[in-house]
């Protein structure tokens, strides 16, 4: 395998991937000589390898045949002394023996690729007699476990539905079988620096494509067609699918254009493709309803971190939304757009969480009659929605940003909203 070189192995970063990555190398590898390092000394304190932590846990990086780096390192000027720098994303597509559908997009990666495994799924089961035969389909990435966990028993007939994120694709030296590109905003700045490098790494996964692979992209986007006129490939532009699903929104109607293009590239019936369109069910902190307590009906969109997604929840949701909890980290990402759309919508009552919560609010027009709170407690948060939203309308949690200085992450801030609407519901 010419991903993994030499007899000396650092693995840089030991989360998700990283642990992954740790037992795909002691099973096929045995022989090398593996080293872990990581920033937070924790992380690694259970691992029986030679480990590096704190703020120079980069510093031997040289002494390695070689790197395996973890998307969520930052891109650091030392991974140039590397003798050889690879990732588990790379390693996993030089080693897949089955076809691989890659996904991604500024958002509804996970929305997509899930959406597109079930209608797979559903679509090319067959029935003979009384047994029914399904395909294998595994949905990896993000939205599932790390790949490399899931390459056991996979063959040449396997079909991996795989979630790229642009800290993936940033160093990828491979491209998928079919890649499926949804629209990009302005996202994740502070890891790559410009949009100019943002859209370049979300390029890539079209980049290595041969000229018997596909690229679906959305038509409706800038980027997507920007990237298609470069793509080396064959080109099929999707749309917005119309028609009965049970997820709400335009930005739904994008994610099941991808699925019913990648469901009509494999020559699944049109029928079989609405029927499995109509049982999906929506994922977790994606507009996520997740319950009506004292006449008030809770959404949890603790997934939008830009605004184009909260803009998208208010669209689908309509004039029924009366109270938007937003904010969190700064990116340094403009609210210009978003202050407009809050203003025009059904929206009173505008709870704000720090940091950006001052600039979505000064995004707003200067007469406007929304009623707006600022706290850095979710708890506190629900109180004042309970207290400002009528019977029968919609408190919406979207916000528009990432949940850093407040939250783990956007599935933590997700489950503390549910946690206070169901503890002050009661």
């Amino acid at each position: 395998m010419s991903e993994i070189q030499g007899d000396t192995i650092l693995i840089a970063g030991f989360g998700r991937e990283g642990q992954s990555t740790l037992a795909y190398l002691r099973e096929h590898y045995p022989r090398v000589q593996v080293a872990v390092a990581d920033r937070n000394a924790d992380a690694i304190k259970y691992v029986h390898h030679r480990t590096f932590s704190g703020e120079g846990y980069l510093d031997e990086i040289e002494e390695f045949d070689t790197v395996i780096k973890s998307p969520g390192i930052p891109p650091e000027e030392i991974f140039k002394k590397a003798k050889h720098l690879t990732t588990h994303t790379n390693i996993f597509f030089e080693a897949c023996p089955g076809r691989i559908i890659g996904v991604s997009g500024t958002k509804g990666k996970s929305t997509t690729s899930t959406l597109i495994a079930h209608v797979l799924t559903e679509g090319m089961k067959k029935k003979i007699r009384w047994k029914t035969i399904m395909p294998d389909i595994r949905l990896i990435g993000n939205v599932g476990k790390p790949a490399l966990d899931y390459l056991e028993s996979s063959n040449e007939d396997t079909i991996f539905v795989m979630e790229l994120s642009s800290y993936q694709l940033m160093d990828v030296r491979y491209s998928p079988y079919i890649a499926v590109l949804l629209p990009i905003y302005e996202e994740h700045l502070n890891y790559h620096g410009s949009m100019e490098n943002y859209v370049a790494a979300k390029a890539n996964i079209t980049k290595y494509q041969s000229s018997d692979d596909y690229f679906f992209y959305y038509e409706g986007n800038d980027y997507c067609k920007s990237i298609a006129s470069k793509s080396p490939t064959t080109q099929v532009s999707f749309r917005k699918f119309i028609g009965d699903t049970p997820l709400l929104g335009e930005a739904n109607q994008i994610n099941a254009g991808a699925a019913v293009a990648v469901a009509t590239h494999f020559a699944i019936p049109g029928k079989k493709i609405l029927t499995a369109l109509g049982t999906f069910k929506s994922l977790p902190h994606r507009l996520e309803n997740i319950g009506t307590y004292k006449d008030i009906e809770f959404i949890n969109d603790s997934l939008a971190t830009i605004p184009e997604a909260t803009m998208h929840a208010l669209e689908a949701l309509g004039d029924k939304v009366e109270t938007l909890i937003a904010g969190g980290f700064d990116r340094g990402i403009n609210f210009s757009k978003l202050g407009p759309e809050i203003a025009t919508s059904g929206v009173k009552t505008l709870i704000l969480f720090p940091d950006t919560g001052k600039k979505i609010a000064e995004a707003l027009p200067k007469k406007n009659t929304i009623k707006i709170f600022h706290t850095d407690s979710m708890k506190e948060a629900v109180k004042l929605a309970y207290k400002n939203t009528s019977e029968g309308k919609i408190c919406l949690l979207s916000p528009a940003s990432t949940s850093f200085n407040l939250f783990k992450d956007y599935e933590e801030r997700g489950n503390a909203f549910r946690a206070s609407v169901q503890e002050l519901g009661k």
